[in-house]
């Protein structure tokens, strides 16, 4: 189980959905953006999905160490055609 934050901090959008880079859907956020993530790898890219697309990215960390807390991650906003003009 990890915690996945957005930028600013706040929890996704409850019943948002991670995929993982080949497309596949690995979890779906929960209350508090809680998600149990299937064969998360580390160092992968993982993308954050609502509304028909992907909002933002993240990765997991390498190695995958926890110190008996919860895992939170970062979810950073995708770049776009306009913030690449």
């Amino acid at each position: 189980m990890v915690i996945i934050r957005l930028a600013n901090r706040d929890a996704p959008p409850f019943a948002a959905t991670v995929q993982n880079s080949r497309g596949q859907e690995t979890g779906i956020v929960g209350e508090e953006g809680q998600v149990y993530l299937s064969g998360m790898q580390s160092g992968e890219r993982m993308s954050l999905h609502w509304d028909g697309k992907a909002r933002c990215d993240f990765t997991v960390p390498d190695p995958i160490s926890t110190d008996g807390q919860q895992l939170e991650l970062l979810c950073q906003p995708l770049a776009t055609d306009s913030d690449a003009a």
